[in-house]
């Protein structure tokens, strides 16, 4: 085998072949390096920006957590205050209804007092208008009778034992009048009302009398 030694032609061409390839592979990684730098810029500013937001967000997540730690505490408050609120609120129920019973009972009480006012008010009217009808008839009597003694003339022994017999006739029926009203009268009045009924009624000892000459007159 013989070994063929490169010319000089040869070198020089593989040499400029070399040259251009180095060129062209320079030129290459020159590019690629201005598109690394151009990335790499990019990546800086984003990874600034990505500073500035994750700095922003710590601030928020910092005011964001003092905030739930706040409303953490004012919760805790609100529940005491819930609680106190609740057993205030059992005992106002309970003191409601026990004023309601009260109410209740007094209303009944009122009712049977008011029924039991109104038919003493009305016993006492009834004795009242028949103490009026006693005295309305009484009074005819007397008037009657002083007619009688003006137009007859009768003797002074008998007229004096016409009146002693009526003045009898009232006596005995003003005890019995008496009676009947202490009897119904028994209980105090309570009313304005039944006062004033009772004090309307006159007793028949201040409604006849006898005059200095022995005759009956009313004294009203």
């Amino acid at each position: 085998m013989q070994n063929s030694t490169p010319t000089k032609s040869t070198m020089e061409t593989i040499f400029v072949q070399n040259i251009a390839a180095l060129r062209e592979m320079v030129l290459k990684l020159t590019t690629e390096n201005e598109e690394l730098k151009v990335r790499l810029k990019k990546a800086e500013e984003d990874r600034d920006l990505y500073r500035i937001t994750c700095g922003v967000h710590d601030e928020r997540l910092a005011d964001l957590t003092a905030q739930v730690e706040g409303l953490r505490e004012e919760n805790s408050e609100l529940f005491e205050l819930n609680a106190t609120y609740t057993v205030k609120y059992d005992e106002f129920e309970a003191e409601n209804k026990n004023l309601r019973e009260q109410i209740e009972r007094l209303q009944k009480v009122a009712r049977s007092g008011d029924s039991a006012l109104r038919n003493r008010v009305t016993e006492l009217e009834e004795m009242n208008d028949e103490l009026l009808r006693k005295l309305s008839a009484e009074k005819k009597a007397n008037k009657k009778l002083k007619g009688e003694q003006a137009g007859l003339k009768q003797r002074p022994e008998q007229k004096q034992e016409d009146q002693k017999n009526l003045l009898s006739a009232l006596a005995l029926d003003q005890p019995r009048l008496r009676k009947r009203l202490m009897q119904r009268s028994s209980s105090e009045p309570t009313s304005k009302r039944v006062r004033k009924v009772i004090a309307r009624q006159p007793t028949l000892s201040a409604i006849i009398e006898l005059n200095e000459e022995g005759e009956v007159c009313c004294t009203e």
